[in-house]
């Protein structure tokens, strides 16, 4: 019996309670206890409850190390360590199950006796328990109907209400020691009336006689409550006479929360409340909104804890993280600070007004007015000086200010003429109306200068009249300055034909243009009188709109547009490689300016929201200040200084100034998984780092984004998951992920490569090239690897979609049936595992789409390109499952094979050999590879690429996931045999990608026949056509790609495939379905050797009905005796194989385990020193066994 435990776990918070100081959550039915001080999780308690997640923690009144967690029907007794810091939860005697589901608990306070406890049922009902958990009583209320929340009023049994939030949208108010009816149910002694939906939360606050409920309809609402003989002294016990002669009013309805809203706090001076719109707001007491915290992602905070004296607020959010939120009360009003900046007018003039603006330092802002003056402001002194005025900067002019220097400006006017000032001083500590200001004019240009941009400390880029763009180099000193030509420079022709943005690294010049182009030119040519085109552009990567930003950090190269996106490039062989693009969140479409922060490494966007400036955090994903403004199409300047912030703006005509506080109120306990479902999951490698093992996977979900995570122990022993980077570029969800090696040579040994491929809704596949550090490279500190860890597009693909650049796309475009395509499943194969001397970086991707086409693609690594090789409607159903293996036959040739399931019930098997290599040989060089490439063992003498394997022992070892000194790409941890290895989506990874740029070759494509001419049975070798293909003239030589074998086992669709190599011919061939069964097949492949055709024959099938209580959506054959499955039932399960000569095979199950991950969808196995299971859906948890003889013995 394998003895299997649950490693680690994450899903949705759904309680969270403050303990002296610390933060307890509930997680599963697990307890966790982090440290603010540490910021970390310090202990980890599994199991509280048998099963169910936690939905609720409440402290002991006269024990504060007593809590009492509860969820479902269940609820048990904690201690939480009696030392001066919490560091122990023991479960405390046995759990005690109730016969409904639990709401609300109260612990009581009773003179002279031990603690006793009252619970709240689903049907209106509490329950009196003992320190024993032993039932004294039970009392029901005359409306005994369905509730949706309940929260107990009071801590005595003789004045004990309970608040019950019903289906009717009533909250109803009882004593369960009051007055009965006949039948003993206890009277409603008051109602609350007014929302127009269900009620899911309910807080009563003794201090301020008031009673709060949230509820469907998006609403907040604050009831006063009035009593008899009411007195000053608020701490006095309400007794029931009171409760029954009670008085209500509607003091607020609060709307401010976009979805419904979850639960709800009452402080001394302000409510907090939370809701599916992942919101968490601070409301004062008159009902206004002083703080809206945003942080979580995707849907839902589900939990809600606060500070007794109200410090801080923690949130607990569906996508698994846990964030702590500082409420500072002096932050509660509103801290923004506002001064109209009016510059003196010419005497007589009212066509003078500001035009720029900008800040020279945190006090001076400098100002361009229309009449060609310049003007100076302090803002400590509130003093306006003249630095310049000169008509020939009237109605138009250009300012900018070097970055480098504090007291340099740079001006242009509309006849060329750059003029430079700057000051005599050095110091920049003493005030900006102390200085002493000079200028000296240039003439750039042969007309208008239409911008200019600060390179470095000592040059600028400007631009003029048709494209023209000059690089100088500049030389200042205390009294003079000095201007040379470097060179001149041509913009590519745009409608603005000027430069926006620019940055320097090593010998490139990066620009931006107002076309949202970004151009490269290379700058170590000599000077030539003739302009200098641009060596490399990225047409139109931020749309139509305005380059806004690009600089220089971390030997990358980033850029920021009006489109809401910034990208990331880096510097390859004097080339612009794009990496990624990111937007901020929905909504944020004008993006200025890119800050790095060196403290924090924070990434500070500075933007434009609908009419407001935004400064946001990337890294707390918070917005730290929000200003109305009026938008983005004005003049304005930003400074930090500190924990402050100015903007000033022009507005109609006046230059404004706002100061305000940074709101960096946001700690972040526990990071985030995903914002929705997590639909895949990859195991990319595992390491040993100083005795612990770290684990690198890779997650995809609802949430269009793509996560690599780590998971590893710190400090405490409890394991935690970190995110290294995540992947955005899908405009859809993600469903499926696959990995394979990198195929072109990579210099770095500290780190490696790998292609990861994802697909899903709109019919979009995206394609990345990942960098990951190595043990050696991260010098036993883990914490390198966040930073080590980069990624880059290579290519972004979607099915029968037009070039975007067309303006009339709707020209030649052949409609489809069903536009709305998902890719269900994809498996990818490196061409140089299959044949040894095939082209390095050739991979061939297998896809299952749900519009019932299996479709193969060939990338091309190095020139980053898709071609479509072959497309088959054989399914005529939706396909939701491919599987990809490489068979080496014992006389040295080997098949690229692809498994393919579906909706239809049936695997089909599909022998890639002839159209993988024919591609070969017409696109890279035939007569050449063919010539390299003969097969030595092939006595007929017919021509082939030489397997893979000619040089490798038939039997492999597994390699172990600790035998970091190999290749990522050389090993395949889940298999025995590394020959046999499925490298489908969930083996070895590498990633490269494009900003679809290149061009998708369609090769051969088909439609299928109406009708299919044959279906195929499982229990026979099948060698025939299944469906007749359409073929072009490319493909007339050879026959149409169909099937070789087919299996039908399943009544329904097929969500589990998996495919284990026995002996050199011999595989196992698993599937799960809709139908709850569990199908094993063994089969033998053997190659004919008249038509090199693989043929497929059936040793043996067997199918266990009812392995499972819904789908079975894992599966992994550990061997010939063993295989695990996972389902939609949260069971994950092991089943023995077991075999008789002259018997049919039987499944038995080994052992069953309830894991805490609802949903599954996906599935993933390793086996390093331990045997490893990772489960996800709406959460991920790991299950970890150690590998026992049995267990050993079976996988081989």
């Amino acid at each position: 019996m394998m003895n299997v435990g649950s490693k680690y776990h994450t899903g949705p918070v759904t309680s969270l309670c403050v303990v002296k100081g610390n933060i307890i959550a509930g997680i599963g039915n697990s307890l966790y206890l982090y440290d603010l001080e540490e910021r970390q999780c310090i202990l980890k308690q599994a199991g509280v409850i048998h099963s169910g997640n936690i939905h609720g923690i409440r402290k002991s009144l006269s024990n504060d190390v007593l809590l009492c967690v509860f969820g479902g029907k269940v609820l048990r007794v904690v201690g939480a360590g009696k030392s001066p810091g919490v560091r122990t939860l023991d479960p405390l005697g046995e759990e005690y199950m109730a016969d409904d589901w639990i709401w609300d608990v109260c612990w009581l306070q009773q003179q002279g006796q031990q603690d006793q406890l009252a619970v709240a049922t689903a049907h209106n009902v509490v329950l009196r328990l003992d320190s024993t958990l032993t039932k004294l009583s039970q009392v029901a209320c005359v409306e005994n109907c369905i509730l949706y929340c309940a929260k107990f009023l009071g801590t005595c049994w003789e004045h004990l209400i309970l608040a019950a939030g019903t289906v009717f949208n009533q909250v109803l108010m009882w004593a369960p020691n009051g007055q009965t009816n006949t039948t003993g149910q206890s009277l409603v002694i008051h109602k609350l009336i007014g929302h127009q939906g269900v009620i899911f939360s309910i807080e009563f606050s003794s201090a301020r006689r008031q009673i709060c409920t949230v509820s469907d309809d998006r609403s907040v609402r604050v009831w006063q409550l009035q009593f008899p003989e009411e007195t000053e002294d608020s701490d006095r016990v309400i007794s029931l006479d009171w409760w029954q002669q009670c008085q209500s009013t509607e003091l607020f309805v609060l709307y401010g929360h976009s979805a419904r809203v979850w639960d709800v706090k009452i402080l001394t001076s302000s409510i907090v409340s939370v809701g599916e719109d992942s919101t968490c707001c601070v409301w004062d007491n008159q009902g206004k909104i002083t703080q809206r915290f945003k942080g979580h992602k995707g849907k839902s905070i589900w939990s809600l804890a606060v500070e007794d004296t109200g410090k801080f607020a923690v949130t607990g959010g569906g996508d698994s993280s846990i964030r702590l939120w500082y409420m500072d009360e002096s932050k509660m009003t509103d801290q923004l600070v506002s001064h109209v900046l009016v510059p003196p007018r010419q005497q007589e003039s009212d066509t003078d007004f500001p035009r720029i603006v900008a800040m020279i330092s945190w006090d001076g802002v400098i100002t361009m007015t229309n009449e060609g003056r310049l003007m100076l402001h302090s803002q400590s002194t509130r003093m306006w000086t003249t630095l310049m005025s000169d008509v020939t900067f009237t109605s138009y002019s250009v300012l900018s200010l070097s970055p480098h220097h504090t007291h340099l400006v740079a001006l242009g006017n509309i006849s060329g003429t750059l003029r430079l000032l700057f000051t005599k001083q050095s110091d920049t500590t003493c005030n900006v109306m102390d200085l002493e200001w000079c200028q000296k004019d240039f003439d750039v240009h042969r007309g208008k200068v239409y911008s200019i941009n600060w390179i470095s400390a000592s040059s600028l880029l400007t631009s003029g009249p048709d494209g023209e763009m000059i690089y100088w180099e500049l030389g200042l000193s205390s009294n003079q300055v000095t201007l040379q030509k470097l060179c001149s420079l041509e913009l590519p022709p745009c409608k603005h034909r000027w430069v926006s943005a620019a940055t320097m690294t090593s010998d490139l010049l990066v620009c931006g243009d107002r076309g949202g182009s970004v151009h490269v030119y290379c700058m170590r040519t000599s000077p030539s009188p003739q302009s200098q085109s641009s060596v490399q552009t990225f047409y139109r990567i931020h749309g139509k709109t305005c380059v806004t930003h690009i600089c220089y950090h971390d030997n990358y190269i980033y850029s920021a547009g009006r489109d809401g996106t910034y990208n990331q490039y880096e510097v390859i062989e004097d080339k612009l490689v794009l990496l990624h693009s990111n937007k901020i969140h929905k909504g944020f479409d004008w993006l200025d300016r890119l800050d790095f922060t060196c403290k924090d490494r924070d990434l500070l966007v500075y933007g434009f929201h609908s009419n407001n400036f935004v400064l946001w955090s990337n890294q707390n994903n918070q917005r730290l200040v929000q200003i109305p403004c009026g938008g983005g199409h004005r003049a304005w300047d930003s400074r930090i200084h500190g924990n402050s912030i100015r903007f000033v703006y022009i507005r109609t005509g006046e230059v404004v100034l706002c100061e305000t506080e940074l709101s960096t109120n946001q700690v972040l306990l526990k990071e985030s998984l995903h914002g929705r479902e997590v639909t895949d999951i990859l195991h990319l490698k595992s390491y040993d780092q100083g005795g612990s093992p770290v684990h690198i996977i890779g997650t995809c979900s609802e949430d269009t984004q793509v996560n690599l995570l780590s998971l590893t122990d710190n400090q405490y022993g409890v394991t935690e998951l970190k995110q290294l980077t995540t992947l955005q570029g899908h405009i859809s969800s993600i469903r499926t992920l696959a990995m394979c090696g990198s195929g072109l040579p990579w210099k770095q040994p500290h780190s490696e490569r790998i292609l990861l491929f994802s697909g899903g809704g709109r019919a979009q596949l995206l394609v990345w090239r990942v960098t990951i550090p190595k043990p050696s490279g991260l010098h036993g500190n883990t914490d390198l690897m966040v930073d080590g860890v980069s990624h880059e597009t290579l290519y972004n693909y979607m099915i029968d979609h037009w070039n975007n650049r067309n303006r009339k796309p709707w020209k030649g475009h052949n409609l489809k049936p069903n536009p709305e395509t998902r890719f269900m499943d994809l498996a990818v194969v490196r061409v140089k595992d299959v044949w040894s001397l095939a082209p390095p970086g050739v991979h061939i991707l297998m896809a299952a789409c749900s519009d019932g086409y299996v479709r193969f693609y060939c990338f091309d690594e190095e020139v980053q390109t898709l071609t479509l090789l072959e497309e088959s409607a054989f399914h005529d159903h939706c396909v939701l499952q491919v599987l990809s293996m490489i068979h080496h036959t014992p006389d040295n040739s080997s098949h690229l094979v692809c498994l393919s399931a579906a909706t239809d019930g049936r695997v089909a098997f599909w022998d890639l050999n002839h159209l993988v290599l024919d591609f070969i040989e017409k696109n890279y060089h035939k007569k050449v590879i063919r010539d390299e490439m003969k097969c030595k063992c092939c006595s007929e003498g017919v021509e082939s690429i030489r397997p893979a394997s000619a040089d490798k022992k038939d039997d492999l070892k597994v390699t172990s996931e600790r035998e970091t000194d190999l290749p990522l790409q050389d090993h395949c941890p889940n298999m025995k045999d590394h020959c046999a290895c499925p490298c489908h989506k969930h083996r070895n990874l590498q990633s490269e990608c494009s900003t679809g740029q290149g061009t998708v070759h369609h090769e051969h494509r088909h439609d299928a026949d109406d009708n299919i001419n044959q279906r195929c049975q499982g229990d026979s070798s099948y060698t025939g056509h299944c469906n007749k293909l359409k073929t072009t003239a490319a493909t007339a030589t050879r026959d149409s790609l169909d099937p070789v074998f087919v299996i039908s086992s399943h009544q329904s669709g097929v969500n589990s495939l998996h495919i284990c190599k026995l002996t050199d011919c011999q595989y196992m061939v698993g599937s799960g379905g809709d139908d709850n069964a569990l199908g094993l097949s063994n089969i033998t492949m053997a190659t004919n050797k008249v038509t090199s055709h693989l043929e497929v024959t059936t040793n043996w099938s067997v199918l266990k009905e009812n392995a499972h209580s819904a789908q079975i959506t894992g599966l992994h054959i550990l061997g010939e005796r063993r295989a695990v499955t996972a389902s939609v039932d949260q069971r994950v399960c092991v089943w023995d194989i077991s075999t008789e000569t002259g018997k049919l095979p039987q499944i038995q199950l080994v052992w069953c385990k309830f894991v805490q991950v609802s949903d599954i969808s996906s599935m993933t196995v390793w086996i390093s020193d331990r045997l490893n299971i990772l489960t996800a859906g709406v959460g991920l948890e790991m299950l970890s066994a150690a590998m026992n003889d049995e267990v050993e013995d079976s996988s081989q």
